[in-house]
């Protein structure tokens, strides 16, 4: 199986590889699976996000 992988910002292009690397704000993540959900989807995506409060370095969620 040969995968494509592309990088791309969101709302640059409509097309995407095979491989997605979300790597956003964590604040921003809602809204962008919510405008990209038909893009992503059937696509292998990996997760990077990292809930963290860029102001104050402070995480987001409990753990």
């Amino acid at each position: 199986m040969m995968l494509i992988c592309c990088i791309i910002y969101f709302g640059e292009s409509k097309k995407l590889g095979d491989l997605v690397v979300l790597a956003v704000p964590y604040v921003a993540f809602d809204g962008i699976l919510d405008t990209y959900k038909d893009e992503l989807a059937g696509r292998i995506t990996i997760d990077i996000t990292n809930p963290v409060n860029f102001e104050t370095f402070d995480c987001l969620v409990g753990f």
